[in-house]
């Protein structure tokens, strides 16, 4: 029973979710790029694999803005701590 509690409060976690992301978005570009340098495929496949890519690489950047956030919000927390211990 904790397992699984402790699964659903890690699947809750963005910056997890953000990591796993990261992770199939990579997947998808490598296999957007093998796709396209495939010989055999039509124009048409080539076209459908390029734009699976272009969206993988725009929701990628998309997760970098979050990670931005989320490492200023991480240096705002410790300067508001030594701005405490300041006081």
């Amino acid at each position: 029973m904790s397992q699984t509690i402790e699964s659903c409060e890690a699947s809750f976690n963005p910056k997890e979710q953000r990591k796993a992301l990261f992770s199939y978005l990579t997947r998808i570009v490598r296999l957007s790029h093998e796709k396209l340098n495939v010989r055999t495929s039509t124009d048409r496949v080539k076209q459908g694999w390029a734009r699976v890519m272009i969206s993988a690489i725009a929701t990628y950047g998309d997760l970098l803005d979050g990670v931005q956030f989320d490492e200023l919000e991480d240096r705002i927390l410790i300067l508001e701590g030594v701005k405490r211990k300041i006081e």
